[in-house]
């Protein structure tokens, strides 16, 4: 049987109008994934350029990295004179010899500092997630923060920030050295909102029986005789210390 001129062209026209509608079909679908990728769940963002470059093969939650994108949006506008737009500032960058993860317990923990030359400012960024559900996160483990007066580059910049709300220099004694870490105890510290310095002591241990609480106290003595080796008055300074529950097993006052 010869098919009609007719019904070739009516043929072609199904071919196309299905053709038309498939690649519509996948553009959408392709659309909807860049948009999925592309959308931050908290908000508006600005993205540190060269992360990927360092967390790259290592492992990652991208949960912590959308909530750091949407916390260094609101700080960055905390710390501008006019509104800043989203994904707007496209030289944020990782500081050289800043970046380090580790995993301790199950907690991954990614800390760096990062500058924008564009808008003169400098930040310390850190957060934490957990690959074991009985790891506990620090409190002041996930943020955006004002650099320590050690490391600002941008005499000019002025900061604050969204958790301590206080400017640089925070304390120069304790930024100069601070955070310190080993495998028994973590010591950081923090401003008050009466602008205090507070030390913190994280011991990577519980303290919930004789054996635990002995290595406790050698850890916690450890950690404070470091303090004083490296020239901190542990005297001038609250100390709060801390299980590997984040819980709250001392507080030394200051004198």
């Amino acid at each position: 049987m010869i098919m009609s001129f007719r019904d070739m062209s009516e043929k072609k026209k199904v071919i196309l109008i299905v053709g038309s509608s498939l690649l519509l079909f996948i553009g959408i679908i392709v659309l909807g994934v860049v948009l999925q990728l592309s959308h931050n769940p908290y908000g508006e963002r600005l993205v540190i350029q060269n992360l990927g470059t360092y967390t790259s093969g290592k492992p990652s939650d991208k949960d912590r990295i959308n909530f750091i994108e949407h916390s260094l949006f609101q700080t960055v506008n905390l710390n501008s004179s006019s509104p800043v737009g989203d994904r707007s500032i496209k030289d944020i960058y990782i500081r050289d010899n800043s970046f380090s993860q580790t995993n301790t317990n199950g907690v991954h923990t990614v800390s760096f500092l990062v500058d924008s030359a564009s808008i003169e400012q400098s930040y310390r960024i850190s957060y934490e997630w957990l690959s074991d559900e009985s790891g506990v996160l620090d409190e002041w483990g996930t943020g955006v923060f004002c650099v320590d007066a050690s490391d600002v580059i941008y005499d000019t910049f002025s900061c604050s920030d969204l958790i301590t709300g206080i400017s640089h220099p925070s304390d120069s004694t304790l930024g100069s050295i601070l955070p310190h870490e080993t495998n028994y105890y973590l010591i950081d510290y923090y401003i008050d909102d009466n602008g205090k310095a507070i030390i913190s002591i994280k011991i990577m241990s519980n303290n919930n029986s004789s054996s635990t609480s002995r290595f406790f106290s050698q850890y916690e003595t450890t950690a404070i005789e470091w303090l004083k080796q490296s020239g901190v008055a542990i005297g001038d300074y609250e100390i709060v210390v801390r299980n590997l529950s984040g819980e709250i097993v001392k507080t030394y006052e200051a004198k």
